[in-house]
C-alpha cells in the first residue's frame, strides 16, 4: 500500500481532471521529490525529513538555498534510496520477519504521538482535521517500518557475512599513523555537562550560559569538580565517576566541537566549550601523543573494519545500478552516485552516505530527459484516439412519453485528435478535436418503427495528469471539455417514410483516467488504454421538417426533445512525445 500522501496525491489529481471541462489550472498538487522503482517520497515528507536530519544533530534549521541545506537533503535521499533497495532484496532473498515485530513497533510511534496531545479526543480530533483515520495511520506507519525493518536486518545479515580474514599489515598501520599524526593525541579530562534543546531561545540559552559560568567560577576558586559534576552534569555516563571521561585519543570523542574545544584548552586547565549536546564545563588534566605500539591495536581494528564496510557499500551500489532513481523530476544515473566514504577521526571512523551527484555530474546530466515516460516541460505532444461508447438510452422513451414504446440499444463510435503542450513533466494542456456517431438507435411507436442516427462535432480543451508507476507505464487523469455541434441527425419516421433533419449546439465534456504504455526505446511512442465518462447532449433541437407528420419532433413543440450522447466510453489511441530522448549523454 502506498503512503497517505501518495493517496492524497491521486485524489486530489483526480478532482483536478474532473473540473478541468470549465476552469484549466496549471497549479499542481503536492509533487514527488524522489523516486526509487516502485516508492516514492513526496516533496512534504522530503521536507520534513530534513528537519528531523537537523533536529537529531540539535543543529537550526538552515535556509534551504544553503549548502548545509542542500548536504542535508542529500544525506535524506541517500538514507531513503539505501533503505528502499535493502528492502526490495531483502524481498528477494524471502526474508521473514518476527511475529508482531512490526506491529510492535507501530504501536511505539503511536503511542509517541499521542503524548504529543493533551487528551484522547484532540489526538483524535489532528486525526480528523487531517481527513484520515486512525487505521489509516497504523497502515502508513506499518508500511514504512516493514521496510525500514527489513532494510536493517538485512544489513546486519551482510555485516555478518563479511570475511572474516580480512588482512592488515604492520606496514597498513605504520603507513595510516603516520598519515594521521593529529588522530592520535591523547587527553585526560573530566566535564561537567548542561544540556541546551536545539529549540532553546535565546533567553534559555543565555540562562544556561550563566549557570555554567557561574559553575567555572567555583572550580577556579578550588572548588571539588567531581562534587560539582555529580550535582550539576546532565551527562549521565560520566557524572556518577565525578565527571571523568578518563584518557581518550581525540578520534574517541564523538562529538568534533567538543574534541577540538578540549585540545584547545591548556593542560592542565579549565574552560568553557560549546559542542552539540550543550555548554561543557571542562577540566583537562594531561595531554600528550600515543606511540605506533599502543595505538597499533586500535588501528588495525580501525583499517579491518573500513574494508569490510567497503565491502558492503560497493555491495550496494551493485544494487544501484539495477534500480530506476528520479530525483526532483531528473533521472538519476545510477553509475553516477560515488560509493560511501569513511571519514576517520582517529581509531573510530564514521562512513558518509554516497552523494548524489557531483557538480560535473550534475552539469552533464542536466541536459539528460526527466523520467524517461514523461515529457518534459515546454514540449509538444500531439494524440490521436479511437472511441467506442454507449450512450443513455433515456432521451427517446421521454419524445414519446406517455405513448408505450420498445426502444433498442444504440452504439457509437469516434475519433479524437489534437495537441498537448508540456507545462511540467506532469501537467498538459491542449487542443483537441473530436467526431461522434450514434448508430441504430430506434423506436418502435404507434406508427411503426423509427430510425434514429446522429453525429456530433466538436473542439475544446483538454488537460491531462500524469502519475508515473514504473520506467514505461503511465497513468493518466484526463478531462476535457468544448463547444458540440449536432451534424446530420436524422429521424425515419414511420408510416410516411419521410425524414427530418435535426440540428443543435451545446456545450460538453468529459473526465476519466487511462493507462500509457511506451512503446519504442526511445520513449517516444506511447499507447493510451482508457475509459471516460461523457456529458452531452443537445436541447433544444431544430428539425428540418415543419410539416404534422406522426413524430413528436415535427409536431408543435416537438423541438423540446433531447438528442443524448451521455454515457461511458472506452478509447485507445498513440500519443507521440516530440522532440523526446532518453539516451544518456556520454561519459
Amino acid at each position: 500500500m502506498r503512503n497517505k500522501k501518495t493517496i492524497l496525491i491521486l485524489a486530489a489529481a483526480f478532482i483536478l481532471a474532473l473540473t478541468a471541462a470549465s476552469v484549466v489550472s496549471a497549479k499542481t498538487v503536492d509533487s514527488i521529490a524522489l523516486i526509487v522503482d516502485q516508492d516514492a517520497m513526496t516533496k512534504g515528507e522530503m521536507d520534513e525529513a530534513i528537519q528531523q536530519y537537523f533536529a537529531a544533530q540539535q543543529s537550526k534549521m538552515p535556509k534551504p538555498e544553503s549548502a548545509e541545506y542542500a548536504e542535508g537533503k542529500k544525506q535524506v535521499a541517500e538514507s531513503f534510496i539505501r533503505e528502499v533497495l535493502l528492502a526490495e532484496e531483502a524481498d528477494r532473498e524471502k526474508m521473514e520477519l518476527q511475529e508482531g515485530e512490526v506491529d510492535h513497533e507501530v504501536d511505539n510511534q503511536i503511542q509517541a504521538m499521542r503524548k504529543n496531545f493533551p487528551t484522547e479526543q484532540e489526538f483524535n480530533d489532528s486525526l480528523k482535521a487531517e481527513g484520515i483515520t486512525l487505521d489509516d495511520l497504523k497502515q502508513d506507519i506499518h508500511d514504512k517500518m516493514t521496510r525500514r525493518i527489513k532494510a536493517a536486518h538485512l544489513m546486519r545479515t551482510k555485516q555478518q557475512e563479511l570475511p572474516t580474514s580480512v588482512v592488515v599489515t604492520d606496514t597498513d598501520a605504520q603507513k595510516y599513523y603516520e598519515q594521521h599524526p593529529n588522530d592520535y593525541e591523547r587527553v585526560k579530562f573530566s566535564i561537567i555537562l548542561l544540556r541546551v534543546s536545539s529549540q532553546a531561545t535565546a533567553k534559555e540559552v543565555k540562562q544556561v550560559q550563566t549557570q555554567a559560568e557561574n559553575l567555572l567560577r567555583q572550580v577556579k576558586g578550588g572548588a571539588d569538580f567531581a562534587a560539582l559534576a555529580k550535582k550539576f552534569s546532565e551527562d549521565p555516563g560520566s557524572a556518577a565517576d565525578g565527571g571523568e571521561v578518563g584518557t581518550v585519543v581525540r578520534g574517541e570523542i564523538g562529538d568534533a566541537k567538543l574534541a577540538d574545544g578540549v585540545f584547545a584548552l591548556k593542560a592542565p586547565g579549565v574552560g568553557l566549550v560549546r559542542a552539540a549536546e550543550g555548554i561543557y564545563v571542562v577540566k583537562v588534566t594531561s595531554r600528550g601523543k600515543a606511540d605506533f605500539d599502543s595505538a597499533a591495536a586500535d588501528i588495525k581494528a580501525f583499517l579491518k573494519k573500513q574494508k569490510q564496510e567497503n565491502g558492503i557499500n560497493t555491495w550496494i551500489d551493485g544494487l544501484k545500478k539495477n534500480a530506476y532513481i528520479v530525483e526532483d523530476g531528473k533521472v538519476v544515473s545510477a553509475e553516477t552516485f560515488m560509493t560511501a566514504s569513511s571519514t576517520t577521526t582517529g581509531t573510530s571512523a564514521s562512513t558518509s552516505a554516497p552523494t548524489t551527484m557531483t557538480a560535473e555530474d550534475e552539469k552533464r546530466y542536466l541536459a539528460s530527459d526527466n523520467y524517461p515516460s514523461l515529457p518534459a516541460g515546454g514540449s509538444l505532444t500531439p494524440f490521436v484516439y479511437a472511441q467506442g461508447f454507449l450512450p443513455d438510452t433515456s432521451d427517446l422513451s421521454n419524445y414519446y412519453s406517455p405513448t408505450s414504446t420498445t426502444q433498442g440499444f444504440p452504439f457509437g463510435l469516434g475519433i479524437q485528435t489534437g495537441i498537448d503542450y508540456s507545462l511540467d513533466t506532469t501537467l498538459q494542456i491542449g487542443l483537441n478535436a473530436e467526431v461522434l456517431r450514434k448508430f441504430s438507435e430506434s423506436v418502435t411507436a404507434t406508427a411503426g418503427i423509427e430510425q434514429w442516427d446522429s453525429t456530433a462535432a466538436g473542439i475544446g480543451l483538454d488537460l491531462k495528469v500524469l502519475i508515473p508507476l514504473d520506467e514505461s507505464t503511465n497513468f493518466i487523469l484526463n478531462a476535457s471539455g468544448g463547444v458540440y455541434t449536432l451534424l446530420t441527425s436524422s429521424v425515419t419516421i414511420a408510416g410516411t417514410q419521410q425524414n427530418t433533419n435535426l440540428s443543435a449546439t451545446n456545450f460538453g465534456g468529459k473526465a476519466g483516467a487511462a493507462l500509457e504504455f511506451l512503446l519504442d526505446a526511445q520513449k517516444s511512442t506511447a499507447l493510451d488504454l482508457g475509459m471516460d465518462y461523457r456529458l452531452l447532449s443537445f436541447n433544444p433541437v431544430t428539425s428540418s421538417n415543419g410539416a404534422l407528420l406522426p413524430s413528436p419532433l415535427t409536431n408543435p413543440g416537438g423541438g423540446a426533445g433531447t438528442v443524448d450522447f451521455n454515457g461511458f466510453e472506452v478509447q485507445a489511441g498513440l500519443r507521440f512525445f516530440l522532440g523526446k530522448d532518453d539516451s544518456k549523454p556520454s561519459k
